[in-house]
């Protein structure tokens, strides 16, 4: 197996600008260097640890169709990121910030959304399905289409005012009564529950 490269996030842009995408063996190491813009890494492939240092510069960023399999975004600022059609399968975004970000058509089966919040953010078409769920906010969130079977809810999540249009609560599983979870202004529209029957507003 190769060795586990570190390198700058500058050595990083240039290596990405040279049409590297593959990113497994690398991490990146600590900058407080901010990018109002964000950092364009469409399609990059990382995993783990290899971005923990850098948690804070990625605001903004365009991380779209990237390959995130397992990455650790704990704690992670990811507001108003780009993440659409992004593989984040059994990621960990525990606390993570992903308000306002672009997350439709992504991939998070299995990830761990404990203390996440999702305000406002677009998760249209986006597969939720097994992920943990805790103290996890979808307040004004875009959910049509989401899928959120065999989901454990561990505690409470807030949905409200999100749109839950053609959402699937299908086989979710509850350790917290299905009433502690807040739907306050919640819209539904062909929305199915977890016992299989269909609710809207």
């Amino acid at each position: 197996m190769s060795k586990i490269s570190e390198i700058t996030i500058e050595e990083l842009l240039e290596l990405y600008a040279a049409g590297q995408r593959d990113f497994t063996r690398y991490t990146i190491k600590h900058t407080d260097q901010y990018f109002e813009n964000g950092i364009d890494l469409r399609g990059v492939k990382f995993r783990g640890d290899s971005l923990e240092a850098i948690f804070f510069s990625l605001e903004n960023s365009n991380l779209s169709r990237a390959d995130l399999r397992g990455i650790n975004f704990r704690k992670a600022n990811l507001d108003c990121c780009n993440l659409s059609e992004t593989l984040l399968n059994k990621a960990s975004l525990w606390c993570a910030d992903l308000n306002r970000a672009n997350l439709s058509g992504a991939n998070l089966s299995g990830a761990s959304l404990s203390g996440t919040t999702f305000i406002t953010a677009n998760l249209k078409g986006a597969n939720l399905s097994k992920t943990k769920l805790y103290e996890t906010s979808f307040n004004c969130a875009d959910l049509s289409g989401v899928n959120f079977s065999d989901a454990k809810i561990n505690g409470p999540v807030w949905f409200n005012e999100a749109n839950l249009t053609q959402v699937d609560f299908t086989k979710v599983i509850l350790d917290i009564g299905w009433d502690e979870i807040s739907f306050k202004e919640a819209y539904f529209e062909n929305t199915i529950m977890p016992d299989g029957s269909i609710r809207n507003s």
